[in-house]
């Protein structure tokens, strides 16, 4: 019976061996990286606009006697004028962006009378499959020339001017820039009220553009994984300092107790073989009697 306490033993052998600072820690997985949508600004591109044919047809007419004049860096090359890109930024993965463009057009005519300009058109797309043009639109009013008030203009900044109908002309869209060509407009509401020439809906000339766009390298954010089942390996808490000596003896624990337990059975067995043959002794002893 003498196993209860080569048991014991060794149990308070390993305890003593494992106990300064050493546990068991899970390892843990590698966190995977996930590219987040590179954002794209405008470096170059030129919009293209005839306004609307038929009032350049009036001002340059017997009628009202008039011209216009682009202010550079606006220009005009028949039946265009043309606006290159200032900046802004465009997003190809979801369609929506603002391009602003550079320059001015002014008409006059009838001795003064008509006097409008229009300014710093900048393209606005939701993303929801339309467009718009906004225009700086500034001029006197008929009745202020009329009463010779020529110097009171009236300007309205940025007035959502015209829609664009990317559904009759859909756009090129990609990573290096965005085009489209002799997309359809209409002047809006709020165009008629700031140009009150064309009722609103009223078909306006096709717009063509071009948008050049720098986009910038992916950026990698960190996401953790889903951990997978891995082996644990011992730890040492961070609070404490490594003992060579404590883990040299956490490894050859386990060989110690293996070998006191294996010798404490051995001594067993040799108890019991030597209980064994004196018995038999004993009983010979007794018969020779």
């Amino acid at each position: 019976m003498r196993r209860r306490p080569l048991l014991l033993l060794a149990a308070a052998l390993v305890a003593g061996l494992l106990a300064p600072g050493l546990a068991v820690a899970p390892a843990v997985a590698a966190p995977v990286t996930a590219a987040e949508p590179a954002s794209c600004t405008v470096d170059g591109g030129q919009l293209s606009w005839g306004f609307k044919e038929s009032f350049r047809s009036y001002i340059s007419g017997t009628i009202a006697n008039g011209s216009w004049t682009p202010t550079a860096p606006a220009t005009y090359t028949t039946p265009d004028f043309g606006w290159p890109a200032a900046g802004g930024t465009f997003d190809p993965a979801t369609g929506t962006g603002t391009v602003h463009f550079d320059g001015s057009i002014r008409f006059t005519g009838h001795n003064g009378l008509l006097d409008t300009t229009i300014a710093q058109p900048t393209l606005v797309f939701p993303g929801d499959g339309t467009a718009q043009l906004l225009l700086d639109v500034s001029g006197v009013t008929m009745d202020d020339a009329l009463a010779g008030n020529a110097s009171n203009v009236h300007t309205s900044a940025q007035v959502p001017f015209v829609t664009l109908d990317l559904a009759a002309s859909p756009p090129s869209i990609a990573e290096t820039g965005v085009s489209a060509t002799s997309v359809p407009t209409a002047i809006t509401e709020q165009g008629f009220a700031a140009f009150p020439n064309y009722e609103t809906g009223t078909a306006f000339d096709p717009l063509t553009v071009t948008i050049g766009l720098t986009c910038a390298a992916p950026a990698s954010a960190s996401v953790a994984a889903t951990p997978e089942p891995t082996v644990t390996a011992l730890a040492v808490a961070d609070d404490m300092q490594v003992d060579p000596v404590a883990t040299l003896w956490a490894w050859l624990a386990p060989v110690l107790v293996a070998a006191l337990l294996g010798g404490g059975l051995v001594a067993v067995l040799v108890v019991r073989a030597r209980r064994r043959v004196a018995a038999a002794d004993s009983r010979d002893d007794g018969a020779r009697s």
